[in-house]
């Protein structure tokens, strides 16, 4: 059995289907609220900014990466760096990365994840190097 809304009932007593759009007695067809399409449009333009912020950010990872990239040519002549000592430091770094991701609080041993401050208790996670403050 299909449920169904029962009917609404104007003052003229005539039963008018509940189709989620305004209608006038007076009126032979439904009517949109306004307000649909302003909301709309609202997050179309929504959507088109964050479409930009996406793409600046984009931007600015690919210049990032040339930078980095340029040091590491910089550096790795001056140091004599290979490149699988890269790796391997790469390699460590995401470990210690995701090892750090999966603590837990000091004091209610709940689940920390990335944050510095637990969720549950508000305890705050001690720093271990100067790049858990950036």
């Amino acid at each position: 059995m299909v449920w169904r809304s029962p009917p609404l009932r104007t003052r003229r007593s005539r039963i008018v289907a509940d189709s989620g759009r305004r209608h006038h007695s007076s009126e032979g067809t439904p009517i949109q609220p306004r307000f649909e399409q302003e909301k709309v449009n609202d997050l179309l333009r929504e959507v088109i900014k964050l479409s930009q912020q996406v793409g600046q950010l984009e931007k600015r990872l690919d210049k990032t990466g040339s930078v980095l990239r340029a040091v590491y040519e910089l550096v790795s002549v001056e140091l004599q760096i290979e490149p699988d000592v890269l790796a391997e430091t790469l390699a460590a770094v995401i470990r210690e990365k995701a090892e750090r991701a999966e603590a837990t609080c000091a004091k209610c041993n709940r689940p920390l994840g990335d944050k510095t401050k637990c969720i549950y208790c508000g305890e705050e996670r001690p720093a271990e190097s100067i790049f858990d403050v950036l």
